[in-house]
């Protein structure tokens, strides 16, 4: 009974030090990976490029499959500086309705701002396996009573109910749908938007001829590389 005890302790004490030692690595890879996307090449490609190695690292996941809630866990902690901040900045309220676009396989945003607050969310994107996938972890994680996750596009989502929208960075058809939430959205909405600070262009993307909004407030983050995350309003709540 004892040698048995023994081996089982043993057995324990292994798997804890592999899943610590899997845990590091797997933070340093995410981070690293995530320095050179942003920092690195940035300047160089698409960001919506971001979104394409999202949905690959899903897919790894699934395929390490007992490795999955590691990897998931240090995934949405690189988020999780930001997306306090953006809580804090727009003053998220109890039973506000919040809307998520671009929220990929792992909503990271999403799982975050329902941790914080007590907010409802709703969280869309255009890719249906990314919505299957990211149902599969909600549920996994008992959220779906606080998560709604839907297949759809951003540029022609009903409007109507929230109070704030977080527009995802890296997503496409930006312009399209910041018309669309111009146009569609509440009155006294505000819209989180987050944009790379190396985008020279980001004046003309919030402030063109088809859309006017004010920037309430900003701030910035360099965790994931230099990132500017801005609380916009319509021009005409003034």
């Amino acid at each position: 009974m004892k040698s048995i005890n023994k081996l089982i302790f043993i057995k324990n004490k292994i798997k804890k030090w592999i899943s610590s030692l899997l845990g590091y690595y797997t933070k340093s890879f995410l981070y690293k990976l995530y320095r050179i996307i942003f920092v690195y090449t940035g300047k160089k490609f698409h960001p919506g490029y971001i979104k394409n190695i999202s949905d690959f690292l899903f897919k790894i996941i699934e395929l390490i499959g007992v490795n999955f809630e590691i990897i998931t866990y240090h995934y949405i902690n690189l988020y999780k500086k930001i997306v306090i901040k953006e809580i804090y900045m727009t003053h998220i309220y109890k039973n506000e309705n919040i809307l998520v676009i671009g929220c990929g396989a792992i909503p990271a945003s999403a799982i975050i701002i329902a941790k914080k607050t007590n907010a409802k969310i709703v969280a869309i994107d255009h890719d249906r396996q990314a919505i299957k996938k990211a149902k599969q972890y909600i549920y996994y994680k008992k959220l779906q009573e606080r998560i709604t996750l839907n297949h759809a596009e951003g540029y022609d989502y009903d409007l109507k109910m929230f109070d704030k929208i977080f527009l995802s960075y890296g997503i496409r058809n930006t312009e399209e749908i910041l018309a669309h939430i111009y146009k569609n959205g509440k009155t006294n909405m505000k819209l989180i938007m987050r944009l790379p600070q190396t985008n020279n262009k980001k004046d003309m993307i919030i402030n063109n001829s088809t859309v006017k909004f004010n920037i309430e407030c900003k701030i910035s983050t360099n965790y994931l590389g230099p990132i500017d995350s801005f609380c916009l309003s319509k021009e005409n709540n003034n």
